[in-house]
């Protein structure tokens, strides 16, 4: 459940955090699933994908 990952991160956090700091952590933490589901869904390029995919931009 959301709600009980959200108090287990702000346990996780100093006692004198700040409001940006719980907001920063909270974007960190859902940048981390998001790639980690990513991941495990093959939605991933391999180093050699990345560098045809950029040398074509740039």
């Amino acid at each position: 459940m959301i709600k009980d990952e959200v108090k287990k991160m702000i346990d996780n956090l100093p006692g004198d955090c700040t409001l940006e700091e719980i907001q920063y952590t909270q974007y960190v933490q859902a940048k981390l699933l998001k790639a980690l589901d990513d991941v495990e869904h093959g939605r991933t390029l391999d180093a050699d994908e990345m560098i045809k995919k950029f040398s074509q931009i740039f």
